[in-house]
């Protein structure tokens, strides 16, 4: 079986010279073609209709419940095995799940801000966004810092900018500006209550 998106060798040179230092290449790459493999595939099945908000909120909810459920098995020993074998691993896990309950706290706190303000539901193109979230992610996670610049000439870049763009060019195009792409990392930022 053939992943559904390949970066040419072209293309991966590019996005090669924009890792943060000390990323494992080949984890890198795999990673990458699975995130814009997922929007590749996204696309094809964009015609269906999105979640209500009230199915997003209930969702996220929902989530986020089971996810603080999974950590009391995980901190009461109900759960244990593998995975859990060293102190530092079921610290992770349990760090994780909090994580992750604590995002689905937000986001559907998010729906539910959404819902009062009248928003019928998520607008602009969701599988975009969810492709640029998860490449900013995976930067992230590689020890890349969260941050653009503009030039003296009023030019937009830095490290995170010219890799986005490298890595998303290819399933995006060459309409994806390094501006949209500045744009996009100063309001999850924002969202994130980084700046």
């Amino acid at each position: 079986m053939t992943r559904p998106f390949q970066y040419s060798g072209a293309q991966w040179s590019s996005i090669a010279r924009e890792l943060p230092p000390g990323a494992d290449h080949d984890a890198m790459r795999l990673h990458l073609e699975a995130i814009c493999g997922v929007y590749v595939q996204g696309r094809i099945y964009s015609n269906r209709p999105l979640p209500t908000l009230d199915e997003e909120i209930g969702n996220h909810r929902r989530v986020a419940r089971l996810s603080r459920e999974l950590a009391s098995a995980y901190t009461e020993e109900i759960i244990t095995g593998p995975p859990l074998e060293t102190e530092q691993r079921r610290e992770r896990v349990l760090r994780e799940l909090s994580e992750l309950a604590a995002h689905c706290d937000h986001t559907a706190e998010y729906f539910v801000e959404a819902k009062r303000r009248g928003r019928p539901g998520p607008k602009g193109d969701v599988s975009k966004d969810l492709l640029l979230s998860n490449l900013l992610s995976l930067w992230s996670e590689s020890g890349g810092a969260i941050q653009t610049s503009t030039s003296r000439d009023g030019s937009e870049g830095g490290p995170l900018v010219r890799f986005i763009i490298a890595a998303a060019k290819p399933v995006l195009g060459s309409a994806f500006t390094p501006g949209a792409a500045r744009a996009f990392v100063r309001k999850q930022k924002n969202r994130r209550g980084m700046v």
